[in-house]
């Protein structure tokens, strides 16, 4: 449910609008962000080049040292917005401030990503009922990465978990819980392929019926087009696996063989800097939904001001490619141990503080707060050079869904004039497409069951006759 309207806050959380003492965690945490903050200043935002494998390395270890400091700072109040998150979760208070849910409500208030709050939220409900390990995480004796894979196994056996959570890897975790794969860890790919007028409007329509099967009229063209690929494999015989992934993706045993060999090389990096505990700030125990509004307006405030270094940082770790000097598998790889997060979260931390340094007017609409954090990433991922002061006056009076919408019109109108088809997907999505163009090269089964019942099929009888062509076209997949 869109919202009606837009609740104003002047920043200032203080006085007697709620009883709220500010706790000492706060403070120690302003505290040590003056202190970093004119470090990371000096650093500029761009690092020299270097050749010396051995500076290159002494560089990495700079980096790395303040920028776990940062993340942890970051995370202790990740923490705190995700317990507010889950307080304003229960019951229908979210509905007095106007959203329908938290999803909505962190998105256009907080500025914070959906996926995001719904994980923040997710874990802090989860760990209301395991009291050790919310207070060993509070005190920042364990990362929120390693809180995530032991949180739904933890119950009735916290000590030990706790134990194996403080000792152990984020891979040695994930290899004795054996839990599901998180989405965030998924990797995404591009389809890119020239489409031709008549063909694009038969695509559109497949996308339009798509959203009809899918019952989600929101549903992003990623979703669409793997409900394309399971109709079409649901009614054939499933090839042998014949590997369709190896182009594009590392397989899982080689990769995690990979980790456990750096690990036992590197002594689990015990040569590298930790960050040094950070409280999160105290629980409150606040019930109003608009005094849970603006504590967590207030922790986002202070969120913020990490959340710049955070992302020059993980700009110029990414620029001389830390993680490799540092002796980590991949990029991934070292968020996930070192800094306690998904690297889908650094990534996108990271791809708009490139978006910010292209576009000087962006950082300073983001510094004015003319725009929350999710606007001015939807904005830098989307929008062109040259379009992207109009997109700052626009967004000002549209909600990020909205936002969200107008841009991706856009991009669809320019996708058409230039006769192409481009659609971002997960690696499951890449896996399924890939295997419904073999199936129709290869020639195992008719390309077409036209016999088969399919809703797709029954409202447009020569729909993937058409659409055959996106699966044995000129793909980037």
């Amino acid at each position: 449910m869109a919202p009606q309207r837009r609740h104003t806050w002047n920043g200032d959380v203080r006085g007697a609008c709620y009883a709220r003492i500010v706790s000492e965690s706060c403070a120690e945490l302003d505290s040590q962000l003056n202190e970093i903050a004119p470090l990371v200043a000096r650093l500029g935002w761009r690092m020299p080049r270097v050749r010396d494998p051995a500076v290159a390395r002494r560089f990495a270890h700079g980096l790395h040292t303040v920028l776990v400091d940062v993340a942890s700072g970051r995370g202790a109040l990740d923490i705190s917005i995700g317990e507010g998150l889950a307080a304003l979760n229960v019951g229908l208070r979210v509905l007095d401030l106007g959203y329908s849910n938290i999803h909505d409500y962190a998105r256009e208030e907080l500025g914070i990503n959906a996926s995001t709050a719904a994980k923040m939220e997710r874990l802090a409900r989860r760990l209301a009922d395991l009291p050790v390990i919310r207070d060993a995480l509070r005190r920042g004796f364990i990362t929120p990465r390693k809180a995530e894979i032991i949180a739904p196994v933890a119950r009735g056996n916290e000590a030990y978990w706790l134990f194996r959570g403080q000792a152990g890897t984020v891979r040695d975790l994930k290899a004795e819980v054996k839990g599901p794969r998180d989405p965030d860890e998924e990797q995404w790919v591009k389809l890119c392929t020239q489409m031709p007028p008549a063909k694009r409007k038969v695509i559109d329509l497949a996308l339009g019926l798509a959203g009809m099967v899918l019952e989600r009229p929101t549903a992003s063209n990623s979703e669409r087009v793997e409900a394309w690929c399971q109709e079409y494999m649901g009614s054939r015989q499933v090839p042998e696996d014949d590997h369709v992934d190896d182009l594009l993706f590392t397989p899982e045993d080689e990769l995690d063989a990979t980790k456990e060999h750096l690990e036992r090389l590197h002594g689990e990096w015990a040569d590298l800097a930790r960050a040094a505990p950070k409280n999160a700030p105290e629980e409150s125990g606040e019930i109003d939904p608009f005094r849970l509004d603006r504590e967590l307006k207030g922790h986002l405030e202070k969120r913020r001001r990490w959340d710049e270094l955070f992302g020059q940082l993980v700009m110029l770790f990414q620029s001389v490619r830390g993680w490799d000097h540092l002796g980590f598998a991949s990029f991934g790889h070292y968020c996930e141990e070192m800094l306690g997060m998904s690297e889908r979260a650094v990534a996108q931390r990271g791809a708009l503080e490139r978006g910010l340094e292209r576009h000087p007017l962006l950082r300073q609409a983001l510094a004015e707060r003319r725009l929350s954090y999710e606007q001015a990433r939807l904005i830098a991922r989307d929008a062109t050079p040259g379009d992207v002061p109009a997109w700052i006056d626009r967004a000002q009076h549209l909600t990020c869904i909205e936002l969200r919408r107008k841009l991706q019109e856009k991009a669809e109108a320019q996708m058409c004039a230039r006769g192409q088809f481009n659609v971002w997907m997960p690696e499951h999505v890449a896996n399924l497409l890939k295997g419904c163009r073999d199936l129709i090269v290869a020639g195992k089964r008719p390309p077409l069951d036209m016999a088969a019942p399919s809703p797709i099929n029954a409202a447009h009888p020569g729909l993937y006759q058409n659409s055959q062509w996106l699966l044995t076209g000129n793909s980037g997949a």
